[in-house]
């Protein structure tokens, strides 16, 4: 993410950084009185002046890569590529089939989708992901896996289906 894009965001933090620490300045300087009101107000002053440097450098460190993506998202796009593939051979079979091999493969589908992703999340917990990305990761990665292996038990059926 380009900082300067996106409406000046770390300008107008620097902005309010800067105003910040001139209001700190002006609290803590000796020429002003002091009470319990401006002692109260100084410890508020410094942990909004923290948030605001955390969220900024935050902002920045997204900002040096612009192409930055998050774990997973390569892995979910091999695994929609994977059901568009899968979809396209279970359609070409449900073409062969008659009505009782039709409703036969899609309750054996409904069942396949549940074990499969039951299957995936045993997959990615013994690989030792415990959750966050890694489980993401893991768990695209059981999926991607067994789907390919669906696709190739449907095809196997589908020749079966067109020798008979």
């Amino acid at each position: 993410m380009n900082l300067n894009t996106h409406g000046g965001s770390a300008t107008r933090q620097r902005s309010l950084t800067l105003s910040l620490v001139r209001r700190l300045k002006l609290a803590s300087s000796s020429s002003q009185k002091t009470n319990s009101y401006q002692k109260m107000k100084i410890p508020t002053l410094i942990a909004a002046w923290t948030i605001l440097v955390i969220m900024a450098v935050s902002l920045e460190s997204k900002a040096q890569d612009p192409d930055f993506k998050p774990p997973g998202t390569e892995e979910n796009a091999a695994v929609n590529q994977a059901n568009t593939r899968l979809d396209a051979v279970y359609k070409r079979l449900m073409d062969k089939l008659d009505a009782d091999g039709q409703k036969a493969l899609k309750e054996a589908g409904r069942s396949w989708i549940k074990w499969r992703d039951d299957e995936a999340m045993l997959i990615a917990g013994v690989g030792g992901a415990i959750g966050g990305s890694g489980m993401r990761v893991d768990f695209a990665n059981a999926q991607l896996k067994l789907i390919n292996q669906r696709i190739e038990a449907l095809s196997e059926y589908l020749k079966q289906s067109a020798g008979n």
